[in-house]
């Protein structure tokens, strides 16, 4: 299976998820989100090629979680909003602490393979989950902050200038903070690429949930 396949793939089924736990309350908004933060955590320092161009993993997922917290600010306000960030952040950190002592413990010669994979990814990882969560929190209260803002200001219509306003902006200074702190020792074109990729790609996944939101709107209109 292609990158390319892959990546679609892998953002329909996301988006979807979002979609089917937006209709079953916050609790499910609040796993997704803590869901896709661990798959950061781990794939986030995977570098692929799609379409010839260089990104990573994470971004369908890191796009996801803005996708679970527009879901939370049309159906539960904006304090649920804000709680997707110290929850993310509190997670985050129970994430790396409780990895990084599993990955320190001395394996059985038994799981050799087993232990040495780990000791690679995770070695890694507390500097993909710093990363990402310096990127998240930033880019999360700008993310809110935008949305309410022009929510109030178009007196809550236009839900897609809201949600693509917020999103451009935000995950313009994600992608600035995240890539910055784990690939700077990439070549600088490479890592300015990298930046760019990650900043549209997690832009065209967030725009193609968008329409999610509207069906949902829809159907509790019609209490479905």
């Amino acid at each position: 299976m292609s990158n390319e396949l892959i990546f679609i793939v892998s953002a329909l089924i996301d988006i979807l998820f979002v979609f089917f736990v937006a209709r079953r309350g916050a609790d499910w908004l609040f796993g997704s989100i803590i869901v896709n933060l661990i798959l950061i955590g781990i794939f986030g320092a995977k570098l692929v090629a799609f379409f010839g161009i260089i990104t990573n993993v994470g971004n369908v997922f890191y796009a996801c979680v803005f996708l679970a917290t527009y879901f939370l600010l049309e159906k539960h306000g904006r304090r649920m909003g804000i709680m997707t960030v110290w929850l993310g952040l509190s997670f985050s950190v129970f994430f790396i602490v409780l990895s990084q002592l599993a990955a320190e413990s001395t394996g059985l010669s038994q799981s050799k393979e087993v232990n040495d994979a780990i000791t690679t990814l995770f070695t890694f990882a507390p500097r993909v989950v710093l990363a990402s969560v310096i990127a998240y929190v930033f880019a999360q209260l700008i993310n809110i902050k935008i949305y309410e803002w022009i929510k109030i200001r178009t007196k809550e219509r236009f839900l897609w200038i809201r949600a693509g306003s917020a999103t451009v902006i935000s995950q313009l200074v994600d992608s600035l903070l995240f890539f910055t702190i784990v690939f700077f020792d990439l070549p600088g074109p490479l890592l300015i690429q990298t930046i760019l990729v990650g900043w549209f790609v997690k832009t065209l996944v967030v725009s193609t949930g968008i329409p999610f939101l509207y069906l949902d709107a829809y159907l509790e209109r019609r209490k479905l």
